[in-house]
C-alpha cells in the first residue's frame, strides 16, 4: 500500500514501531502489488489484475487506425475510419459542421441497410455510434492545427 498521492510505501505497525499515519479508507495500491499479494497469500485463486490501459492521447492528424486499440470491436474501428472519410468529404464540399454528433448521424444513415454493422437489436443508432465509437474523435482538416479548422 502507498500513502495517498505518494510513491512511498505505507509502513504498517510492526512489533517494534508504528511508522506511517494514513487516514482510514484512503490508501492506494497498484495492480502489480495486488498480483504479488495474491500469488503469495492466495495461490489457488487464478484471477490476476490486468495492467491499466495506457492513457489515450490523440495526436493532431491521427487517423482512426492510430487512435483505436486492438481490443476495440470491429464496428468501432470501422466507425472511426468512416467518420474520417465522411468529415473529409463534407469539408471538401464546404460543410464546416463536422462534430462527432453530426458525423454519427451520417454513419448511422449509411449503415441502416448494412447488416454487418448491426448490433444484437438491429441497426446502430447515432447516439450509440457517437458514445461508443466516436468518443474523443475530432475532425482535423488537412493543414490545420485545431479541430474543425479552428
Amino acid at each position: 500500500m502507498y500513502e495517498p498521492g505518494r510513491r512511498v510505501r505505507h509502513q504498517y505497525e510492526n512489533d517494534r514501531q508504528q511508522v506511517s499515519d494514513v487516514r482510514d479508507f484512503y490508501e492506494e495500491t497498484y495492480w502489480d502489488d495486488l498480483n504479488r499479494w495474491l500469488e503469495a497469500r492466495e495461490p489457488r485463486l487464478t484471477y490476476r489484475f490486468p495492467a491499466p490501459a495506457e492513457a489515450h492521447t490523440a495526436q493532431v492528424g491521427a487517423t482512426a487506425s492510430q487512435e483505436t486499440t486492438a481490443s476495440a470491436p470491429t464496428w468501432q474501428v470501422d466507425a472511426r475510419r468512416r467518420a474520417d472519410e465522411i468529415a473529409a468529404k463534407r469539408w471538401n464540399a464546404g460543410i464546416r459542421n463536422n462534430s462527432a454528433r453530426e458525423i454519427a448521424k451520417c454513419i448511422s444513415r449509411d449503415w441502416q441497410d448494412d447488416a454487418t454493422h448491426h448490433g444484437s437489436r438491429g441497426a446502430l443508432d447515432a447516439n450509440t455510434i457517437r458514445t461508443h465509437a466516436l468518443r474523443g474523435w475530432k475532425f482535423r482538416p488537412p493543414g490545420s492545427s485545431g479541430p474543425n479548422g479552428s
